[in-house]
């Protein structure tokens, strides 16, 4: 299932999924939460809620894959503002698996990468080249327009999406490496949802954009946190239906190690945003894309885990 997730006032997006359909308007910048967030429904997805890429989300990293030793700083995580083999240089060189299908998906070693072109019916082609779930690429080509498109991502279901109390956890972090072209309109970025997947039913996502390239987030700058070295812009929305949280790293981060949980605890504890003790149902990353001016470009991952105990 994908779940649209984008509403914004000055963002248009058709989102389509097989359970809902959902008009979300705007004007002429495009403004977005992370809306087209992939929200599947558990499709090869992990069925427990522990999962971790090799080498684990809190150990040491070679400095040319994802940005060096991330595992030095306990409480907020560390991150790489160099792009590394993330930076749109791609290292799939042999792909397993690849689809141009606009919800095409892969399972792969308890993870789910997915083509997930939600608003296909405004944009262009896309394809996924997969070596693993942590090593991927797509080339896309959207049209100079605003709305959002395309969300290709790698997503980590917990307890078939069914989720599991926060609480459950005194840790969750989570390795990452990617990057886009420096072209057209996007944001490479962490999509988080908690008490279920998709918005309504008292549902929140939370966003976290590593690499914002043209993009506007939907709601309003409330604040600032500093996490692991890296200082976010922290907005909010909420509409009585929809509430998102999104973190907009000040600074590019091409790859690191997140504390995912300190930034759940600041969003719930100090801000209230999120309401206490709520599950957590999915964690994906990958990217955003609006626009490539009609051109192909690619968009790189290179590292990806989740590791909660």
């Amino acid at each position: 299932m994908n779940t649209p997730r984008v509403l914004s006032s000055t963002c248009w997006a058709l989102a389509v999924s097989s359970t809902m359909l959902l008009l979300l308007v705007g004007s002429s910048s495009c403004t977005d939460s992370a809306d087209d967030a992939d929200t599947d429904d558990g499709e090869g997805g992990a069925t427990t809620s522990t999962a971790s890429a090799s080498g684990g989300a809190g150990g040491d990293t070679s400095s040319g894959a994802a940005g060096g030793d991330t595992s030095s700083d306990g409480a907020g995580g560390s991150s790489s503002s160099s792009p590394g083999t993330g930076g749109g240089e791609t290292t799939c060189s042999d792909p397993v698996f690849t689809t141009s299908d606009h919800d095409g998906g892969w399972s792969d070693g308890g993870y789910y990468v997915h083509n997930n072109m939600w608003n296909w019916q405004e944009g262009g082609p896309e394809t996924l080249y997969a070596c693993a779930y942590d090593n991927w690429y797509v080339e896309s080509t959207q049209p100079d327009t605003t709305s959002v498109k395309t969300y290709p991502n790698v997503h980590f279901d917990i307890n078939d999406l069914n989720g599991e109390p926060l609480s459950s956890y005194e840790t969750i972090t989570s390795t990452f490496a990617g990057a886009g072209p420096q072209v057209g309109i996007y944001n490479v970025a962490y999509d988080v949802w908690f008490n279920g997947v998709g918005w309504g039913g008292g549902t929140t996502e939370l966003m976290i954009w590593l690499e914002n390239f043209n993009q506007w987030p939907l709601g309003e700058l409330e604040d600032t946190a500093t996490f692991g070295g890296v200082t976010y812009d922290a907005f909010y929305y909420n509409d009585g239906d929809a509430n998102v949280v999104t973190l907009v790293a000040q600074s590019t981060q091409y790859s690191g190690t997140l504390n995912l949980k300190e930034m759940f605890d600041w969003a719930i504890d100090t801000k209230g945003w999120i309401p206490e003790n709520p599950t957590v149902n999915q964690i994906g990353y990958g990217v955003e894309i609006c626009s490539t001016e009609d051109t192909m470009q690619t968009f790189t991952f290179t590292d990806f885990s989740v590791t909660m105990n």
